[in-house]
This record gives structure tokens, sequence and C-alpha cells, in this order.
């Protein structure tokens, strides 16, 4: 094993950097880089390849480059080969890269959460694309794919909400799960003669494409293949295709397509509810039917109200997932089992399970706005701290662990300093002397909430601490504090001012991002960064002031903010790039671009 300078290699491998500079360039003679080698290196802004690389490390667990965040660019050479699993997972500042010619594989999730790439061309040389390789790069807009790759693995680009250009190969066989999932800046896909497979959700929730045409030679396009695409109202398909009613109102379910084209409402066969493709806020599931499948209603984010006759007995996996408009739903007494995630990051703020069910899946209720016990009714067989735990929240069961367990006469449940819940009904909140920190989402979519006040002393707020409280109006943060998690705040639509202390030395992701009435905010002096998504959609924020230590500002951290128009910054940072892409939506930026 030999040392150089700050580099641990054996045998050609790279197996450790010892420092963590600006500027890094690897020795000549690395053959290979191992996984972990550079991880978690917050300096480091560019790294430089030798010639004799043929493989950057990385397994299913650790990345090479995981979460370097200042890492902005790569200089790769001829002769690399493969780049491995989560190569450079999280690299949330790398902005371009420039892959050689003799790449020939990238491996999953590669490069999956660079939330600051913007473009990639990959060369004709790789054969091999790993699944999750580019996903939730969301500043991704294009992609050039090489011309001899057959298949797009599932989640490839899932979550690539900028994505707009996009180029297929003419020799590509079959896209994948969920490969292009929740691109919804997509606005059109040209598909390739050569295209066999669409499988299941490949375009789910690409809600700006618009127009789509499926090659002659496809064979098989999966459920939900094109689901909630809001806009896909024509489509060209092969003959053999057209009067498949039920495989296109499963495969283009919750399109204009399927409603302009007299498809039914329902898909229902032996009596069991599969699919339904309508767009009312209004819902009666009709008589007789005895199931409601799976994925029935996902993604209904419409439905305000449903209502189900007492012919159902069961309620099917996801069946009701993301229907986030859904506050409260009646369940009859003909149902016998709930699936696993039936009412997932669904809108439910109570529920009331009657006695007849008799199984409740994993996790039917969790991320919905239920959030303490007294919202929950149960049948007996289920009132017990571990099927509470499976079936909801973490919230419901801290609730019900507190109010049997641990809870203090006020309501706070305190652990070693941390608050980790509150099961009072109070809508002004005074935290008890002596908490140093605030839980991960111990408070979170608590919708009663309305002032919260913070003793001396804490020095965190923990990550969604706060996060939908919708109700929240006012908070008193102390000159303790020194970090504030990611999406803390996020979704406080009430929140009107909030004064930070100079103490505070870190400031998460989305922090007040859509904290719509926020109008007076300042950004302290011991904090470097200002993260993306910070301030998004803080709609009334007219004026912020960007102290001389910033250092860097995140992609769309005031995105949306639609009544900005006067920004004070320092110098170093009024260039075109941070300005467009931290400002998109202003009216600073409109004003930016008349003046230059």
């Amino acid at each position: 094993m030999e040392k150089k300078e700050s580099f641990i290699i054996k045998d050609g491998v790279l197996l450790s950097y010892l420092d963590d500079e600006d500027i890094v360039t690897i020795p000549e003679g690395v053959v290979s880089v191992s996984a972990n080698a550079f991880q978690e290196k917050s300096k480091m802004k560019k790294i430089i390849f030798p010639s004799s690389l043929r493989h950057i490390g990385g397994d299913s667990r650790y990345g090479v480059f995981d979460a370097c965040d200042a890492l902005q660019t790569i200089v790769f050479q001829n002769g690399l080969e493969v780049i491995g699993p989560k190569a450079f997972y999280k690299c949330r500042a790398l902005q371009t890269i420039e892959f050689p010619n003799t790449l020939k594989e990238i491996q999953e999730n590669a490069f999956s959460q660079c939330f600051s790439l913007n473009s990639i061309a990959i060369p004709d040389s790789v054969r091999i694309i790993g699944a999750n390789a580019f996903s939730d790069c969301n500043s991704l807009m294009s992609i050039k794919l090489p011309q001899y790759i057959k298949l797009i693995p599932h989640n490839t680009f899932h979550g690539c909400s900028a994505l707009v250009n996009v180029t297929l190969p003419d020799g590509l066989e079959q896209i994948d799960e969920y490969a292009f999932c929740c691109c919804y800046a997509l606005q059109k896909i040209d598909l390739p003669k050569s295209l066999r497979i669409i499988s299941d959700n490949a375009f789910s929730y690409c809600n700006q494409l618009n127009n789509l045409t499926i090659p002659d030679g496809v064979i098989c396009i999966g459920t939900d293949a094109f689901r909630l695409c809001t806009q896909l109202s024509e489509i060209h398909l092969p003959s053999v295709f057209i009067n498949e009613k039920e495989l296109l109102c499963k495969a283009f379910s919750k399109t204009p397509f399927i409603n302009m084209h007299g498809f039914p409402t329902f898909i229902i066969e032996n009596n069991i509810l599969l699919k339904y493709n309508g767009f009312e806020k209004k819902v009666s599931i009709p008589e007789g039917i005895t199931e409601i499948g799976d994925s029935a209603f996902k993604g209904s984010t419409e439905l305000y109200k449903i209502t189900i006759p007492e012919t159902v007995k069961v309620i099917g996996a996801h069946a009701f997932e993301d229907c986030t408009y859904m506050a409260s739903i009646e369940i009859p007494d003909s149902v016998i089992t709930i699936k696993e995630y039936a009412f997932f990051n669904s809108g439910l703020y109570s529920i009331t399970i009657p006695e007849s069910v008799k199984e409740i899946g994993q996790a039917a209720f969790l991320e919905t706005s239920i959030n303490v016990y007294d919202k929950v009714t149960l049948p007996a067989a289920f009132q017990n701290a571990s099927d509470i735990a499976r079936i909801f929240n973490e919230h419901v069961i801290r609730d019900y662990k507190a109010r049997f367990e641990k809870a203090d006469k006020s309501g706070f449940v305190i652990e070693d300093g941390k608050l980790i819940n509150y099961t009072g009904n109070d809508a002004d909140i005074v935290i008890p002397t002596g908490v140093t920190e605030i839980a991960d989402k111990a408070f979170r979519r608590r919708n009663d909430l309305h002032s919260i006040e913070l003793p001396e002393g804490v020095i965190r707020i923990g990550f969604a601490a706060f996060l939908e409280c919708k109700k929240l109006a006012s908070i008193i943060i102390p000159k303790s504090l020194k970090k504030i998690a990611n999406y803390a705040f996020n979704e406080c639509r009430q929140l009107q001012c909030i004064h930070l202390p100079d103490t505070l030395s870190f400031l998460g992701e989305g922090v007040f991002s859509n904290c719509i009435r926020l109008k007076e905010v300042n950004i302290p002096s011991g904090i470097t960064i200002i993260p993306q998504d910070s301030f998004s959609s803080c709609h009334q924020l007219r004026k912020i002031v960007i102290p001389d230590n910033i250092t860097r500002i995140g992609n769309n951290a005031f995105y949306d903010c639609t009544h900005l128009c006067e920004v004070v910054m320092p110098e170093q940072l009024k260039t075109k790039k941070i300005i467009e892409t931290a400002f998109q939506g202003t009216l600073f930026l409109e004003s930016y671009k008349v003046v230059n």
C-alpha cells in the first residue's frame, strides 16, 4: 500500500482521499476508485481523473462521491469504461458532464439526485444504463441516449421534472417501468419504430405531454403507462390496439384521450372496480361492486368525496394513494379487508374503521394528515402499539404511546431534551425550558397550531418539524438556534414574518418553500449557502437582502416568488447563471432580463 500525498492507493485502487481541497487531481496509475473514497468531501469543487482510470466504483449502499455537495466539475479522460452504482449520488452542485468516448456502462443510481445537472449527452460507446441512473435530477432539461441502447431500465429518469428534450435511439426496444414517470415538463416524445414494449407507468404523471404517436411495432402497452398525462388528448395508435378498449383504459387512465373518446368512467370486471378514469370531485361507486381494485383511484387529486356502497368487502392496495384532496371517507360495515398502502399520502384528516374490518395492510394510512390518535377510531383488535405503528404515521404511534406511556400533563413528549411529540390540543404553544431540539416531524401537519414559542437553548429544528402546519401564523425563534433541517416550515401558509438569528449556521432545502404569505425574512450572517428551493413559491415576498457571507445560492431558491422585485446581493453572485436558476418566476428576473 502506498500513500501519495493525500491518497491511499493499493494495487492501482484508490481506497481513500484524506484531504478536502477545492480542486483534486487523481494521480496517474490509478485504475479504479473504490466506494466511499471521497464520500462527503464538502469543499471539493472539481476533480480531474487520470487517463489510467478504467472503473469508478460504488455499490448498492455507498457511492464514491456520495453527497459531495460542492462538486461542480468532473474531468474524465479517455480510458474510463465503467461508472459504478451510486458513484456520484447526491452530488447536488454538479451541473454538466462530458463523458469519454471509451465509456461502456453507467450503472444504477450513478447520478441520482444530482439536482443541478442540466444536460447530458451519452456517447454511443455506452451499451448499458442502469436503473435509476439519473432519477430525481430535477434540473435536467435535455438528454441524448446512445444509439446501441435497447432497454431503458426502470426509474432511469424518474422525477426529472424539468426534462424537455429527449432523444431516443433508433434501436430502442423497451422502456421499462417508471422510466420517465413524473417528468412534468416533457411535452413531446418521439418513440422510435424499433420500440416493442412500453411498460407499466413508463410515462405516468407526464402532465405536459400533449401529442403522442405509438409506433406500429409496439406489441405491449403496460398498465398506467401514460396515467395522469392530463394534457394528452391526441394519440396515434397502431391498428392492433384501436378496439382494445379495456387495455387502453388501463394504459391511458385519467387522460383527456379516454374522456374524449367515450371510454367508460369505471372499468369493472367480475364486480371488481379496476380503474376510475374520471375527473369528478364527488364520486359514487356503483352498487354491486365487491372490491375496489389495486390503484383504482390512485392519483385522483381532484377527488374530494367518495361514497362506497355496502356491497364492498375489499379496498385494494394503493386504491386511494395520492388522493390528496380527499379529507374524509366513510368505510361501510361490509368492508373486511383494507390492503397495504390503500390510503397512502391521501388527504385524510380522520378515519373511522368499522369493527367488520379483520385485516389492515402495512402502511394503509401512512403519510396522511391524520396526526393524533384522537382522529382515529379502530376495531378493538387493532388498538395496540404494534398495529398502530404498522398502519399509521409515526405521529399517531407517538401520540398513542404518549397518551398511554410518556406524555406529561401538558401533552409534551420529551426525551433527553428532544421534543418528540405534542399530544395536546392548544393552538398557541410555549415549548418548555430545557428543550434543546425539536425532533423530525414533531408537529408535522398540525393544522390546529396557530403560534409557537421556542425557548432559549433550542439549537436544532428537525426535518419537516412544522411541515404543512397550514394555520401556523407566528413562531418565535431563539438566539441559540444553529440548524434548521430540510422542509422544516414547508407549506406553513399563514406565516408572514420570521426572524432568523445570526447564530444559525445551517439552513436546509425547502425550509420555507410554499409559505405563500411570507412577506419578510432575513438571511443571517452565520450561513454561507442558501440551498435549493429554500424560499420557492413565497408569493408575497417582495424584497430579500443576501449578505456578503453567502457563497452559493441553490437552484430554485426563490423560484415562483412572483412578487419578488428587489434583491440586494453581493457582486460575486450577480452572474447570469445564478440569477436565472435561483430566481425563476420572479419580477426581479424579468427586470434583470430587460436591463441585460
